[in-house]
């Protein structure tokens, strides 16, 4: 390219803003950022909500099985309840219509929370009494303490390959945790 061909930035960024010194274009431009922002901000609220109502309804039997079940959860149940969540997770992101797609985020919801339920007995179980609380702090904030860095990977997976590609990169670190972690369940 010439430099005649090359468009001057700082001209074209002057004209833009210079745009900006006309209130009717100000009044337009500010509104515009308002309801782009409200729009984006619906966009992932409604998201969000379809996502918790679906598996919600899983969400609320896993708990009580969890709080049902023995007293002292063995590490056998925990794995299989994680290859069953991660399998589930799975399962639900290559699913082919939206009805599979809400069957397996309760689904999910429901091996998720006997999951989490029941691992937090056992840790607390496992701990030595005079280290509980400090195990009990590190675990809870193990679990959403690794949210910034998960969500963060799965974003850029669910902006790079469609959101089935990140729920999916989610159930697939779940097995691959299980597998990497299978002999430290059966003590």
């Amino acid at each position: 390219m010439d430099d005649a061909e090359v468009p001057d930035v700082r001209r074209s960024l002057g004209q833009a803003v210079a745009a900006l010194r006309v209130p009717a274009y100000r009044w337009w431009f500010v509104s515009q950022i308002l309801s782009y922002s409200g729009v984006m901000t619906q966009m992932v609220a409604q998201s969000w909500l379809i996502l918790q109502l679906t598996a919600l309804p899983g969400a609320l039997p896993g708990a009580l099985l969890a709080a049902a079940g023995p007293a002292w959860p063995g590490g056998r149940r925990i794995r299989l309840l994680a290859l069953l969540a991660g399998a589930a997770v799975v399962l639900t992101a290559v699913s082919p219509h939206v009805v599979t797609a809400f069957i397996g985020l309760a689904a999910t919801g429901f091996l998720s929370i006997w999951l989490i339920a029941s691992a937090n007995t056992l840790v607390q179980l496992r701990a030595d009494q005079a280290l509980r609380g400090r195990v009990m702090a590190v675990w809870f904030m193990a679990l959403p303490g690794t949210m910034p860095f998960t969500g963060f990977l799965s974003g850029l997976v669910a902006q790079a390959a469609g959101a089935r590609a990140g729920f999916a990169l989610a159930g697939a670190a779940l097995l691959v945790t299980v597998f990497l972690t299978w002999r430290s369940l059966d003590r």
